[in-house]
C-alpha cells in the first residue's frame, strides 16, 4: 500500500493551475503527491479516495465555489476532517466562509492561502503566497531546512540558536553556552 506525503483535493475547474503546483511538488521538492489525474487506477473511485486520503500525511485542498459545491469533493474533505489530518486550505476565489456551508465549517478554524490575491502565482510558482504555502508544507511535513552560511535557526523554545558560519567564532559559541548556563 502506497503512502503519500500530500493528497490534493480540487474541482477540476482549475485543473491546470493544480497540475503546475503537483509539478513544483513532485519535482522541485521531490514529495510524493496523490493527485487524481495521476493515480485514479482501476479500484473503485471511493475506495482509491479513501485509501489515498488515509495514507497521506497532508490534506491539500484548493477551494473554489465549484469545489464546495461538488459531493465528491465534499466526501474527501469530511474524510479529512474525521481522521484529524493536517489540514492546508488554498483559497482559489474570494467565498465568504458561512456562505459555503459545511465546507466553511471545515476550513473555518484552519489557516487559508488566499492564492486568488496572486492569480498569476501558480504560472511561474513563485511569489510571496507561493513560498508561504511551501514553507507551511515543509513544516506540517517536519522537513527541516537547509542553512546558508550566516544564516541561523531557532529552537522553539528559544532556548537554542544555529549558525552555520564558514569559521567558528568563539565570541558567539561563549556567548551562547553562557546563555545555557544562565537557563535561558
Amino acid at each position: 500500500m502506497a503512502s503519500y506525503d500530500i493528497f490534493i483535493s480540487y474541482n477540476w475547474d482549475i485543473k491546470d493551475q493544480v497540475n503546475r503546483l503537483y509539478r513544483q511538488l513532485t519535482g522541485k521538492y521531490n514529495l510524493k503527491v496523490w493527485m487524481d489525474q495521476y493515480e485514479i487506477g482501476s479500484k473503485r473511485l471511493v475506495d482509491e479516495l479513501s485509501t489515498a486520503i488515509l495514507n497521506s500525511k497532508l490534506f491539500l485542498c484548493c477551494i473554489t465555489k465549484k469545489y464546495t459545491e461538488s459531493e465528491n469533493c465534499k466526501d474527501e474533505i469530511d474524510y479529512a476532517k474525521n481522521l484529524k489530518k493536517n489540514m492546508i486550505v488554498l483559497m482559489f476565489e474570494r467565498l465568504v466562509i458561512t456562505d459555503i456551508g459545511g465546507i466553511g465549517f471545515i476550513i473555518g478554524p484552519k489557516v487559508r492561502f488566499n492564492c486568488y490575491k496572486d492569480p498569476q502565482m501558480f504560472e511561474n510558482c513563485s511569489g510571496e503566497i507561493f513560498e508561504s504555502i511551501i514553507k507551511d508544507i515543509k513544516k506540517n511535513l517536519n522537513i527541516n531546512e537547509n542553512l546558508e552560511t550566516n544564516e541561523s535557526i531557532a529552537s522553539t523554545s528559544k532556548q537554542n540558536l544555529t549558525v552555520l558560519q564558514t569559521k567558528v567564532n568563539y565570541s558567539f559559541l561563549s556567548f551562547v553556552k553562557s546563555l545555557g548556563a544562565q537557563g535561558h
